[in-house]
């Protein structure tokens, strides 16, 4: 907020309470002396020192048993007016005082609600044509505006209906001085969202009021059920889940019942702008993305708009990164669990036969199951070199890009050895974890595989391939000869993907980071 806005918000203060003073008639002045005078004479009797929160509340219960409710608020806002000058204390005090409002005011009294002094100030103003078109905003009311929307207001309610008016619209001005500096270059506005305003909107409320209906039906179902029959074992299978579902409901709870904790914090600190560091806290990238310049020295009139356009491109990079690596894994975990499904109908290759052995080898119903089994596994078995010819291709180039990319995170941290820069260290730190878990999980899913793959060589020997006869031991040394070579995606001899292609990569990053240690 600039410090002419700030200056005209003062201003407004300073001239309504004036113009309010102005406007007091003589009659309601005598009320507004009575009461603090009273109040004043009630504390000096006490011998009260500090107004506090207690104090006001003990008065005014006091004098609820003579004072009607609207007499009683009145003489609250005329107290209020000349003894209490911290805004958030007002507001406590005020809140607490509706609250207890009905246990306080006698039974043939009503509750007086306090009106909507905004709205009502906003009407005046429209009435008056002083805002055109315009909504009504404090932070851009002249001072001769808002005197004028005083004598209006005077016209049609009374003195202390009128005080509220102006402190509510100073209270308003100050939350909105405070929320207009809390907004604005608010570098941590993504937590802000996550971390509560996202919970604002109604349809997302809709969905944790439905969502912690559905958790507590269960919760409470599950722990009715545990009770009726306590098990330890159960409690070790079902408990990591309940107790996750437990701490949910409680952030939904706290969600529906309590969500401004950012809002309330924010009203009682006064933040500094953090551009009042300098210079080095401001967004630079420049040290980072050499693009930036290129583009600064090329396209200097739309620079900003390009170099904006440049990073939104990332998010459509990010997972074209990934996105062939979680393919190989993709089709890796379906290889394997195809070769489990594979093993197991190895060993269920000749039961089912209650023959003597030696009578299986003339037994013609038993050769030509087998016969059937065996083709049928030999099919399955011949789909890998089909699989294989479709993969090799691919694996040479991301292979060597996965070494640019581990070089990248080598040369980052290497840059932080000599240059501690905590946004870079954040960087390198988050684009490492991601780029290693996706890594290990490739390297560890090809060579689970090729182990997966060994074992079906290992399964044909354990079977009675003696009570076959000739043909099916043909098939089966086929079979055997398919499965010799374990399943192994690779673009050399020696290199595939597997345990010993990560060490490769690492120790090739390892190198390169050694000889820029040396050079420097």
């Amino acid at each position: 907020m600039s410090e002419d806005a700030e200056f005209v918000s003062s201003r407004v203060e300073e001239s309504a309470a004036l113009a309010v003073k102005e406007l007091l008639p003589v009659k309601s002045r005598k009320k507004y002396d009575k009461a603090c005078q009273q109040f004043e004479g009630w504390c000096r009797e006490k011998r009260v020192r500090d107004i506090t929160e207690e104090v006001l509340l003990a008065y005014f219960e006091q004098k609820s048993r003579k004072l009607k409710g609207s007499t009683l608020w009145s003489n609250f806002e005329a107290i209020i007016m000349e003894h209490v000058e911290d805004p958030s204390e007002e507001e406590m005090i005020e809140d607490k005082a509706h609250d207890v409002s009905l246990n306080l005011l006698p039974e043939k009294s009503r509750e007086f609600e306090p009106p909507n002094h905004h709205t009502e100030l906003s009407i005046t103003c429209h009435a008056n044509n002083d805002f055109s078109s315009q909504s009504y905003d404090p932070t851009r009311t002249e001072v001769i505006l808002f005197e004028k929307a005083i004598r209006g207001l005077r016209a049609s309610i009374g003195y202390f209906r009128l005080v509220r008016v102006v402190r509510s619209h100073s209270r308003l001005m100050r939350m909105m001085r405070q929320k207009m500096r809390h907004g604005q270059n608010d570098l941590l506005w993504v937590v802000r969202i996550v971390g509560g305003n996202i919970f604002c909107c109604r349809f997302v409320k809709f969905l944790v009021k439905l969502t912690l209906c559905l958790y507590s039906f269960l919760l409470l179902s599950q722990t009715y059920y545990f009770a009726l029959a306590p098990n330890a074992d159960q409690l070790i299978q079902y408990g990591p889940l309940f107790f996750q579902m437990c701490y949910a409901t409680l952030g939904m709870f706290v969600i529906l019942l309590r969500n401004r904790m950012i809002e309330d914090v924010m009203e009682v600190i006064d933040l500094w702008d953090v551009k009042s560091v300098g210079k080095d806290v401001e967004i630079d990238d420049d040290e980072v993305f050499f693009t930036n310049w290129l583009i600064q020295k090329w396209f200097f009139g739309q620079c900003k708009f390009l170099i904006l356009l440049t990073k939104i491109t990332f998010f459509v990079a990010a997972p074209c990164m990934t996105v062939h690596g979680y393919q190989i894994i993709y089709a890796f975990q379906h290889m394997k669990f195809q070769i489990y499904m594979f093993n197991n109908y190895v060993e269920e290759l000749t039961k089912g036969f209650k023959t003597c052995e030696w009578k299986l080898l003339s037994d013609e119903v038993y050769q030509n199951e087998v016969n059937f089994r065996l083709k049928f596994l030999n099919f399955i078995s011949s789909w890998k070199n089909n699989l294989l010819m479709n993969m090799d291709h691919l694996i040479l180039p991301f292979s060597m890009g996965g070494c640019l990319i581990g070089l990248s995170i080598a040369l980052s941290f290497y840059q932080l050895t000599y240059e501690s820069h905590s946004v870079m260290l954040l960087r390198a730190s988050l684009f490492a974890i991601f780029t290693v878990t996706t890594f290990w999980s490739l390297i560890t899913s090809g060579q689970t595989l090729q182990d997966e793959s060994e074992r079906m060589f290992s399964s044909f020997l354990v079977i009675n391939w003696y009570t076959w006869n000739n043909e099916n031991r043909t098939i089966l040394l086929i079979i055997l000869h398919n499965c010799l070579i374990p399943i192994k995606v690779k673009f050399t001899d020696t290199l595939a993907i597997n345990y010993q292609l990560g060490m490769a990569i690492c120790k090739a990053v390892y190198m390169v980071v050694s000889v820029l240690y040396t050079v420097k």
